[in-house]
């Protein structure tokens, strides 16, 4: 009989999720990705990329999805983050089940919309990374290359769980500081 154990990783844009599930794989844990998911089921000949051009023709150079483009119309328009989701979300949580159902043991599963997807009562434990707004914003204006502006407005697309988290970890200090918590985080969940 197979054993498994899921264990999601939520938070918002900047907190530190990826941090939390670069340090989960380099111990040698499965971590699938739910930004990865998106990205396969919209590949050139799926069923993600028919409906996508379809609904926005504008996001795409030929046949080539643009995403720097899909994301500044989803993030203008809440109606069209909103018809983004509906046509999407179903095929990310389809292949996300089906990648997470082919895994023995321990596995994690990062998606910054976790608490509000529908897949949010199969897994065994959740985890909510934050960090400060101001931390956040700092973050993604340096990550991404972008104004203040737009840093908070990609910011304010984020709320906090509607559902209680299983565990949350503040990522508002140093790196060093963060990699410690992750290392005692695993103590205690593995």
């Amino acid at each position: 009989m197979r054993q498994r154990r899921w264990i999601g990783i939520g938070g918002s844009i900047a907190s530190g999720k990826s941090t939390l599930s670069d340090f989960f794989r380099q111990q040698g844990y499965r971590v699938i990705d739910a930004d990865q998911v998106a990205r396969q089921v919209v590949l050139p000949g799926t069923a993600g990329h028919k409906a996508l051009k379809l609904a926005f023709p504008e996001a795409f150079l030929g046949e080539e999805l643009d995403r720097k483009k899909l994301g500044q119309i989803i993030f203008d328009d809440d109606a069209k983050r909103t018809q983004l989701n509906e046509l999407l979300h179903p095929l990310i949580v389809e292949e996300s089940r089906a990648q997470l159902e082919a895994e023995d043991g321990l596995v994690f599963f990062e998606a910054p919309l976790l608490f509000d997807s529908v897949m949010l009562p199969e897994f065994d434990l959740t985890i909510y990374v934050t960090a400060s707004r101001e931390i956040q914003l700092k973050r993604l204006m340096q990550r991404d290359h972008i104004s203040r502006q737009y840093a908070e407005q990609k910011l304010a697309a984020f709320k906090e769980p509607a559902v209680l988290p299983s565990i949350i970890v503040k990522n508002n200090r140093s790196l060093e500081d963060f990699a410690a918590q992750s290392e005692s985080l695993l103590a205690i969940i593995a």
